[in-house]
Protein backbone atom coordinates (compact mmCIF):
# COMPACT_ATOMS: atom_id res chain seq x y z
CA UNK A 1 0.00 0.00 0.00
CA UNK A 2 1.40 3.68 -0.87
CA UNK A 3 1.00 6.54 1.20
CA UNK A 4 1.21 10.05 1.24
CA UNK A 5 1.27 12.88 3.97
CA UNK A 6 1.13 16.57 2.71
CA UNK A 7 2.55 18.92 5.63
CA UNK A 8 2.24 22.41 6.27
CA UNK A 9 5.05 23.41 4.26
CA UNK A 10 3.92 21.41 1.41
CA UNK A 11 6.72 18.73 1.56
CA UNK A 12 5.16 15.51 0.89
CA UNK A 13 6.22 12.49 2.57
CA UNK A 14 5.67 9.27 0.94
CA UNK A 15 6.21 5.51 0.82
CA UNK A 16 5.44 1.88 1.31
CA UNK A 17 3.31 0.32 3.63
CA UNK A 18 3.78 -3.96 3.29
CA UNK A 19 2.03 -6.74 5.80
CA UNK A 20 3.18 -10.11 4.68
CA UNK A 21 2.32 -13.43 6.38
CA UNK A 22 5.11 -16.09 6.65
CA UNK A 23 5.23 -19.65 6.98
CA UNK A 24 4.02 -21.14 10.38
CA UNK A 25 2.02 -18.35 12.94
CA UNK A 26 4.43 -15.41 11.91
CA UNK A 27 3.98 -12.09 10.05
CA UNK A 28 5.97 -8.96 9.07
CA UNK A 29 4.98 -5.57 9.07
CA UNK A 30 7.26 -3.19 7.23
CA UNK A 31 7.44 0.83 6.32
CA UNK A 32 9.62 1.82 3.52
CA UNK A 33 10.10 5.54 3.01
CA UNK A 34 10.86 6.86 -0.50
CA UNK A 35 11.73 9.78 1.07
CA UNK A 36 16.09 10.52 0.90
CA UNK A 37 16.16 12.55 4.67
CA UNK A 38 13.65 11.48 7.18
CA UNK A 39 12.99 14.30 9.25
CA UNK A 40 11.83 14.59 13.19
CA UNK A 41 8.46 16.20 11.85
CA UNK A 42 7.78 12.88 9.48
CA UNK A 43 4.30 11.46 10.56
CA UNK A 44 6.01 7.68 9.69
CA UNK A 45 10.07 6.57 9.75
CA UNK A 46 11.21 3.79 8.27
CA UNK A 47 10.58 0.44 10.57
CA UNK A 48 9.98 -3.44 10.34
CA UNK A 49 8.27 -5.59 12.69
CA UNK A 50 8.90 -9.25 12.71
CA UNK A 51 6.18 -11.13 14.96
CA UNK A 52 6.52 -15.44 15.50
CA UNK A 53 4.21 -17.53 18.04
CA UNK A 54 4.41 -20.77 19.25
CA UNK A 55 1.28 -22.34 20.85
CA UNK A 56 2.09 -22.30 24.63
CA UNK A 57 5.76 -21.95 23.93
CA UNK A 58 6.80 -18.62 23.18
CA UNK A 59 5.88 -15.24 21.39
CA UNK A 60 8.49 -13.19 19.39
CA UNK A 61 8.57 -9.65 18.50
CA UNK A 62 11.32 -8.20 16.98
CA UNK A 63 11.26 -3.98 15.93
CA UNK A 64 14.18 -2.50 13.72
CA UNK A 65 13.90 1.24 13.19
CA UNK A 66 15.81 4.44 12.90
CA UNK A 67 16.38 4.34 16.83
CA UNK A 68 17.45 1.14 16.89
CA UNK A 69 16.24 -3.05 17.46
CA UNK A 70 14.24 -4.07 20.32
CA UNK A 71 14.47 -7.84 20.24
CA UNK A 72 11.47 -9.57 22.80
CA UNK A 73 10.81 -12.90 23.80
CA UNK A 74 7.69 -13.80 25.94
CA UNK A 75 8.47 -18.15 26.46
CA UNK A 76 6.73 -20.57 28.78
CA UNK A 77 7.94 -23.99 30.25
CA UNK A 78 5.76 -24.91 32.57
CA UNK A 79 4.75 -22.76 35.25
CA UNK A 80 7.76 -20.92 34.90
CA UNK A 81 7.03 -17.52 32.53
CA UNK A 82 10.12 -15.43 31.39
CA UNK A 83 10.57 -12.35 29.53
CA UNK A 84 13.72 -11.43 27.99
CA UNK A 85 14.39 -7.89 25.81
CA UNK A 86 16.96 -6.88 24.25
CA UNK A 87 17.84 -3.46 23.05
CA UNK A 88 20.36 -1.81 20.74
CA UNK A 89 20.98 1.21 19.96
CA UNK A 90 24.21 2.27 18.06
CA UNK A 91 26.74 1.23 20.61
CA UNK A 92 24.71 0.39 23.28
CA UNK A 93 23.16 -2.88 24.53
CA UNK A 94 20.63 -3.16 26.89
CA UNK A 95 19.28 -6.63 28.37
CA UNK A 96 15.89 -7.08 30.16
CA UNK A 97 14.61 -9.75 31.84
CA UNK A 98 11.80 -10.64 34.33
CA UNK A 99 11.07 -14.49 34.99
CA UNK A 100 8.04 -15.50 37.25
CA UNK A 101 8.34 -19.39 38.87
CA UNK A 102 4.25 -19.32 39.86
CA UNK A 103 4.64 -23.01 41.81
CA UNK A 104 8.01 -21.81 43.54
CA UNK A 105 6.38 -18.49 44.17
CA UNK A 106 9.32 -16.67 43.18
CA UNK A 107 10.19 -13.52 40.11
CA UNK A 108 13.44 -11.96 39.02
CA UNK A 109 13.61 -8.49 37.14
CA UNK A 110 17.85 -8.00 36.13
CA UNK A 111 19.53 -5.16 33.41
CA UNK A 112 22.46 -5.59 31.80
CA UNK A 113 24.13 -3.07 29.47
CA UNK A 114 26.53 -4.08 27.29
CA UNK A 115 27.04 -7.58 29.14
CA UNK A 116 27.77 -6.08 32.78
CA UNK A 117 24.80 -6.47 34.61
CA UNK A 118 23.42 -3.35 36.33
CA UNK A 119 20.52 -4.32 38.50
CA UNK A 120 19.18 -7.95 39.89
CA UNK A 121 16.45 -8.21 42.80
CA UNK A 122 14.67 -11.66 43.61
CA UNK A 123 11.32 -11.61 44.92
CA UNK A 124 10.09 -14.55 47.29
CA UNK A 125 6.41 -14.77 48.43
CA UNK A 126 4.57 -16.31 51.29
CA UNK A 127 1.46 -17.73 51.29
CA UNK A 128 -1.38 -16.71 48.82
CA UNK A 129 -1.99 -13.59 47.52
CA UNK A 130 -5.07 -13.08 49.17
CA UNK A 131 -3.51 -14.31 52.30
CA UNK A 132 -0.07 -13.06 52.14
CA UNK A 133 2.46 -13.77 54.77
CA UNK A 134 5.32 -11.96 53.25
CA UNK A 135 7.18 -10.61 50.22
CA UNK A 136 10.99 -10.20 50.18
CA UNK A 137 13.12 -8.65 47.55
CA UNK A 138 17.18 -8.90 47.38
CA UNK A 139 19.72 -7.87 45.44
CA UNK A 140 21.40 -5.08 43.54
CA UNK A 141 20.59 -1.92 41.72
CA UNK A 142 21.95 0.67 40.24
CA UNK A 143 22.67 4.29 40.19
CA UNK A 144 19.70 6.65 39.35
CA UNK A 145 19.71 10.81 39.81
CA UNK A 146 18.00 9.94 42.82
CA UNK A 147 20.27 7.26 44.81
CA UNK A 148 23.84 5.67 44.38
CA UNK A 149 24.12 1.83 43.34
CA UNK A 150 23.93 -0.50 46.02
CA UNK A 151 22.87 -3.58 47.27
CA UNK A 152 18.88 -3.38 48.76
CA UNK A 153 16.89 -5.41 50.76
CA UNK A 154 12.80 -4.83 51.35
CA UNK A 155 10.53 -7.17 53.50
CA UNK A 156 6.47 -6.91 53.59
CA UNK A 157 5.37 -8.95 56.39
CA UNK A 158 2.24 -9.66 57.78
CA UNK A 159 1.40 -10.58 61.00
CA UNK A 160 -2.09 -10.16 62.21
CA UNK A 161 -3.66 -6.62 62.01
CA UNK A 162 -0.57 -5.65 61.26
CA UNK A 163 1.77 -4.40 58.24
CA UNK A 164 5.65 -4.43 58.31
CA UNK A 165 7.89 -2.43 55.43
CA UNK A 166 11.35 -2.30 55.84
CA UNK A 167 14.12 -1.03 52.87
CA UNK A 168 17.84 -0.84 53.57
CA UNK A 169 19.76 0.51 50.82
CA UNK A 170 23.85 0.44 51.02
CA UNK A 171 23.16 -1.99 53.86
CA UNK A 172 21.32 1.40 55.83
CA UNK A 173 17.84 1.86 57.16
CA UNK A 174 15.94 3.53 54.52
CA UNK A 175 12.60 2.79 55.71
CA UNK A 176 10.50 1.13 58.45
CA UNK A 177 6.86 1.25 58.41
CA UNK A 178 4.29 -0.35 60.78
CA UNK A 179 0.30 0.02 60.18
CA UNK A 180 -2.31 -1.61 62.30
CA UNK A 181 -5.65 -2.30 60.04
CA UNK A 182 -7.03 -2.26 63.93
CA UNK A 183 -6.78 0.18 65.18
CA UNK A 184 -6.03 2.60 62.39
CA UNK A 185 -2.88 3.65 63.43
CA UNK A 186 0.45 4.38 61.32
CA UNK A 187 4.22 4.46 62.95
CA UNK A 188 6.95 5.27 59.86
CA UNK A 189 10.38 5.99 60.18
CA UNK A 190 12.33 6.90 57.27
CA UNK A 191 15.89 7.72 56.47
CA UNK A 192 16.82 10.28 53.67
CA UNK A 193 20.61 10.96 54.09
CA UNK A 194 20.88 8.88 50.26
CA UNK A 195 19.43 12.35 48.93
CA UNK A 196 21.92 14.92 48.41
CA UNK A 197 19.58 17.83 49.33
CA UNK A 198 17.16 16.62 51.85
CA UNK A 199 19.35 14.85 53.88
CA UNK A 200 17.71 13.62 57.73
CA UNK A 201 15.84 11.13 59.16
CA UNK A 202 11.77 11.91 59.22
CA UNK A 203 9.42 10.27 61.91
CA UNK A 204 5.56 9.68 61.85
CA UNK A 205 2.82 8.83 63.80
CA UNK A 206 -0.65 8.88 63.01
CA UNK A 207 -3.92 7.79 64.62
CA UNK A 208 -6.64 7.57 61.92
CA UNK A 209 -9.63 6.92 64.69
CA UNK A 210 -8.51 10.56 66.59
CA UNK A 211 -7.17 11.99 63.22
CA UNK A 212 -3.80 12.93 65.04
CA UNK A 213 -0.59 12.77 63.59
Amino acid sequence: MEYTFIHPDYTEETGTFLLEGKSGPSIAMEVLSKNEVVLPKFVLRPFKIEASFRPNTEFKVVYTGSYGTIDMTLSRQGQVFKLHTVYKHHEYEHAYDVEINVAEKKMLVAHTENGEERTHLDFVLEGKMMDLKMLKMQGKVQATRWFEAGPVESTFIVKGNNYELNIAHNNKEIMKTKINVQNFKLKAKMNLDFMEQYKGTVYMEYNAAKKVF
